[in-house]
């Protein structure tokens, strides 16, 4: 598997997890409950997903392989559109927002027991 994927499959199970945390409610505001997972077990999930995704990836032929990496070049180049059609102020409110999410992750990550 290229680094590249590599990359994208750890990035997608991370993006995966937070936001199963968020959407779910377990990482209440601020406090966390007794049957919350520790760090140390969302980071055994991630490794085991990453590993799972390996697995999957070099079970494909080189057919299904190319494809998928045309689809995901071709929604990267989508997104790269829809941001390049953004003013520079809406541009500047998506990366606002973006760290501010990425602040919001972080204080959660640090409240769970470890």
């Amino acid at each position: 598997m290229s680094l590249m994927m590599t990359r994208r499959a750890s990035l997608i199970t991370l993006a995966g997890l937070v936001g199963g945390f968020v959407a779910g409610g377990s990482l209440g505001a601020g406090s966390v409950s007794a049957q919350s997972p520790t760090q140390t077990e969302i980071k055994a999930k991630g490794r085991a997903a990453v590993e799972k995704g390996q697995v999957k990836w070099e079970s494909l032929t080189p057919e299904q392989q190319e494809a998928m990496k045309t689809r995901a070049k071709g929604d990267m180049q989508k997104a790269q559109a829809q941001w390049q059609s953004m003013t520079p102020e809406q541009q500047q409110e998506m990366l606002s927002a973006g760290k501010a999410a990425a602040q919001r992750g972080r204080k959660k990550w640090q409240a769970l027991p470890k």
